[in-house]
Formats: C-alpha cells, structure tokens, sequence
C-alpha cells in the first residue's frame, strides 16, 4: 500500500495541475474526487484479488442509498440563521436522522451493538 499512496500523491499533483487551470479550486476539489474514487477502487479490487476478502455485505446498498436521500432531503433544506448555526442544526439533525435509520433497519451489526451497549442500561 505504499507504492499506492506514492502514485496517489503524484496522481494529486498532476491532476491539480492540469484541473486548477481549467476549473479554478472546483479543479482542486476534482482532482481528489477523482484520485480517491480510483485508488479506493483499486485497493478493493487488489483486496479481493490478494485477500479473497470482500469488505462489503448486502447492506451497503441501504447505507449508499440511505446517504443518497438523506443529502438531498438535507441539501434543500435552509435555516434563516448564521451560516455557522445552520451548518451545527444540519449536521445534528443528519447524523441523528442517519443513526436512527441505520438502527432502526438493523443494516450494521457493529452500530446496534454499541447502540445498545452505552442505551440499554
């Protein structure tokens, strides 16, 4: 994994050159895009080529499509306050929204288990 955060580090620097030129700091923005998606793909691939392992269950679709909805339920959404306030009210009400959902639908075993370790008391 080493060789794979050098060429990612390269891969940074050439794609921000060639993308800050055309698209300004959105360039910047899609270049990591870019980088992290492809090295992240890469590194699945080599870890169900190498490991015989696969890091994701039937769940993550839910999750994937979970995190869809909810950011453009939450993308729409606008408080007439300080854009730090909205910003503090967004992000409390998504992740409380996300953790019910992921609890309630029972889609990760790791969070219903600490969901009921610190609740059940």
């Amino acid at each position: 994994f080493f060789y794979f955060s050098i060429a990612m580090a390269f891969s940074v620097i050439i794609l921000n050159r060639i993308l800050i030129e055309i698209f300004g700091i959105e360039g910047a923005a899609l270049a990591t895009l870019i980088v992290v998606l492809l090295f992240n793909t890469i590194k699945i691939i080599y870890i169900q080529n190498k490991l015989k392992m696969q890091p994701y269950t039937k769940n993550t679709k839910f999750v994937l499509l979970i995190i869809v909805v909810l950011f453009f339920i939450f993308y729409f959404i606008q408080f007439n306050t300080s854009p730090f306030v909205s910003i503090f009210l967004k992000s409390v009400l998504l992740i409380s929204v996300y953790v019910f959902s992921i609890v309630k639908l029972q889609l990760s075993e790791d969070i219903n288990k600490t969901i009921r370790k610190y609740f059940s008391k």
